[in-house]
């Protein structure tokens, strides 16, 4: 599908309400256009619309699905071709089940990092995938394993992050 960048086109709900290709949004006064702000919260963009006196808040991704690629039907969502969720251009955008979107960017978890538990002698004795799994595992909190981990506490058991 091609897409005009120039091109401002009424967002459907919201009829004095346009968007362009950019994710630009703007809406007629007496003296022109208006442009709506957008604002970055929870590393998305969002944007504030009235409609009969009340606002309501929508991410800028399905905006610009709505009026540039389709309604969606049960089961699927709007998401980044590349990935980059601040990246809100009508050529980004595409519509995915939910399922493939979980197989593509579920358990992906950047914040998981394997963990060793070791003697006092160096020797590992134990490994994890997890400081989670680590302290479940080996009665602890989680606190007191990434404790052990950055080296503040120096009691055994000892845990290190894994290489």
């Amino acid at each position: 599908m091609r897409i005009d960048a120039a091109a401002w086109l009424p967002i459907p709900g919201f009829p004095p309400y346009e968007i362009n290709a950019f994710g630009r949004i703007r809406k007629p006064t007496a003296k022109g256009y208006k442009e709506i702000a957008v604002r970055a919260f929870r590393s998305h963009h969002i944007v504030a619309l009235t409609r009969n006196g009340k606002a309501r808040t929508f991410r800028l991704r399905s905006l610009l699905g709505r009026t540039f690629l389709r309604p969606l039907r049960q089961g699927e969502v709007y998401t980044y071709r590349n990935g980059d969720t601040l990246d809100d251009i009508a050529s980004n955008i595409c519509i995915t089940t939910q399922r493939e979107l979980g197989r593509r960017i579920g358990r992906r978890g950047t914040r998981r990092r394997a963990v060793e538990k070791i003697d006092e002698n160096g020797e590992v004795i134990g490994a994890y995938r997890s400081a989670r799994q680590a302290a479940k595992e080996n009665y602890m909190s989680l606190l007191c394993v990434t404790d052990r981990c950055h080296g503040k506490v120096k009691a055994p058991p000892f845990f290190r992050w894994a290489k």
